[in-house]
């Protein structure tokens, strides 16, 4: 019952909550950050969104009906879609943890730091991400299926070069951009004490 809820009222809060960080940022200026840090969180609340839209509303809807309703175009079209929102999000996590090091280690040069030049990094990063949909065009493009375990439209990873690319995927779009993530948080916690222990 409890998750049940959690899924009920979880797209709704995403919405919300991604739209007004966006609101914040562009319309506001209301994040008093570094302008590359302000434009990651900007295609992050994008990308969130993206996965609102694209995976977490249709899932909850097929949840309440107990069925895929979206017809067999949307179904194809989803998993697409959410892998590469998916990958999206967690590269540009990476890339703001990154920059937050960037910005402490080359103050200066950080300065110089366009926003122009932020919205490209990201631009590379939408890019990149786009190879894992891609990729599924390339194999097999018609291996979707509904999964009634998860209320939503998945790719099947039938072929045989899968069991090569598969792990490939994920070593290059999950395990690398993680451990980019944890180990550039630690650095900057051991920045961070290193600092306060210099203040006192």
């Amino acid at each position: 019952v409890h998750m049940d809820c959690f899924h009920l009222v979880r797209p709704p809060l995403l919405l919300i909550g991604d739209t007004t960080i966006l609101i914040a940022a562009v319309k506001y200026k209301a994040f008093k950050l570094h302008k590359l840090i302000v434009v990651i969180i900007q295609h992050i609340a994008v990308a969130d969104l993206m996965v609102s839209i694209t995976f977490l509303f249709p899932k909850l809807i097929s949840q309440i009906a107990g069925y895929w309703i979206f017809g067999d175009l949307q179904c194809n079209i989803s998993p697409y879609l959410t892998y590469y929102t998916a990958g999206l999000g967690i590269q540009l996590i990476g890339a703001m943890t990154t920059s937050k090091v960037f910005i402490l280690k080359f103050p200066f040069r950080s300065v110089t730091f366009s926003r122009r030049r932020a919205h490209f990094v990201c631009a590379m990063l939408w890019f990149w991400a786009s190879t894992v949909p891609f990729s599924f065009l390339v194999v097999q493009k018609e291996d979707v299926f509904f999964d009634y375990r998860i209320y939503t439209c998945d790719y099947g990873y039938s072929a045989d070069s899968w069991k090569w690319l598969k792990p490939l995927t994920f070593i290059l779009f999950v395990v690398i951009p993680n451990i980019l993530v944890v180990s550039t948080t630690i650095y900057l916690l051991i920045m961070a004490k290193a600092l306060g222990n210099k203040t006192r």
